[in-house]
């Protein structure tokens, strides 16, 4: 590795440490598309990153809305709609 500099003291650098890898039977050089690293296609399909451009259980909610599911979690149901009819 002496009178190397620079780029090409690290290309030598990762080619030996490359071939390395490739003695110890590892999948190298292939980046984000090594075998190893992909996740199966049925890998815990509810885990996702983002909630995309449709509408999801985590957009804000109406308020009414919240109001009622909690409500009826809650077995409040009958007693919230007889206080709707008194608030009237």
């Amino acid at each position: 590795l002496e009178g190397l500099k620079g780029m090409d003291l690290v290309r030598r650098t990762l080619e030996e440490a490359r071939g390395a890898a490739r003695q110890q039977g590892k999948n190298v050089g292939q980046g984000r598309n090594s075998p190893g690293t992909r996740r199966p296609t049925g890998a815990d399909p509810a885990r996702r990153r983002w909630s995309g451009p449709g509408p999801d259980n985590r957009d804000p909610q109406l308020f009414g809305a919240l109001t009622g599911d909690v409500a009826r979690t809650r077995g409040w149901s009958a007693r919230v709609a007889e206080g709707a009819v008194f608030g009237r």
